[in-house]
């Protein structure tokens, strides 16, 4: 598996198995007239960082565990099952954004 985060507070997590099943595809995948997109293939789970700031991810030590480091100070632990659904365990704010001096 690997996890990745948009530049808008989303977190993406693909199965990299050979059989490459987990990942969602468009019920559209086949049809040969439609764009590229629809024959793409989506993240197996995903989830959004409250209020969408800038971050960086990894798995966590635990089994099916995402860190997640946000660029406003924020710090969370998301935990996903095999069906791809993700839910926030940890939640903490490390920094403390002001616009003083």
């Amino acid at each position: 598996m690997i996890c990745v985060s948009s530049d808008h507070g989303t977190v993406h997590i693909f199965s990299i198995e050979e059989s490459n099943k987990k990942n969602k595809q468009s019920s559209l995948s086949g049809a040969s007239f439609l764009p590229k997109y629809f024959n793409s293939k989506w993240s197996f789970g995903k989830f959004q960082v409250p209020g969408g700031a800038q971050c960086i991810c990894a798995f966590g030590s635990d089994n099916h565990s995402v860190i997640v480091i946000c660029a406003d100070g924020s710090y969370y632990k998301f935990l996903f099952n095999t069906k791809g659904e993700c839910t926030r365990d940890i939640y903490a704010q490390f920094l403390e954004m002001t616009d003083s001096h």
